[in-house]
């Protein structure tokens, strides 16, 4: 008995697709520098430039391999120290952004200088929206860190998931630009 080609050939593509790769991606280790206001502020939405460092130029690394990496705190997760990317695909209120090398960072040998565009977003259903200052005050009350990492998700799986070493945000530095 013959198999038609339009069975076969999609069912050996899925299997192909299944199969994701390692990265060899090192963990970076990543250190929080300091969080303000951009100088040219969005007139609608609340933006924050956040800056941190690398051990390795993780960016380039995640570009050569898959798309934009992003920052990402979740706001449920606050105390747990080891996040994990299933607590990310469950979470529904985060603090995040795409980063970018910077040199307004005192230049050190071995360490690479970001600057990620943070905002804090509601995950409603498939959307997500732009959070507001009451509701931010609410996640994060009574808390002293958010825990964050860069992660990248490849597209259609092709590697395995990537997360770095976990930061800690001061909380107090977050209440000082938002208050």
């Amino acid at each position: 008995m013959k198999h038609p080609c339009y069975i076969t050939i999609p069912i050996f593509f899925l299997l192909i697709m299944s199969c994701s790769k390692n990265h060899t991606i090192p963990v970076a280790n990543i250190k929080f520098v300091k969080l303000e206001v951009p100088e040219k502020e969005h007139p609608i939405i609340k933006q924050y430039n956040l800056y941190f460092t690398s051990d390795i130029p993780i960016d380039s690394l995640l570009l050569e391999k898959g798309d934009l990496p992003r920052l990402y705190c979740p706001l449920t997760l606050v105390e747990k120290k080891e996040i994990t990317i299933e607590d990310l695909k469950k979470n529904e209120h985060h603090f995040s952004g795409f980063f970018e090398k910077t040199d307004k960072l005192p230049q050190q040998e071995g360490i690479y200088n970001f600057v990620a565009k943070m905002r804090f977003y509601n995950k409603d259903g498939d959307k997500e929206k732009y959070m507001g200052r009451k509701k931010i005050l609410e996640y994060i009350a009574n808390k002293n860190c958010l825990i964050s990492k860069i992660e990248e998700q490849f597209y259609m799986n092709t590697y395995t998931p990537y997360l770095s070493h976990a930061m800690c945000i001061p909380v107090k530095d977050i209440l000082k630009i938002i208050e």
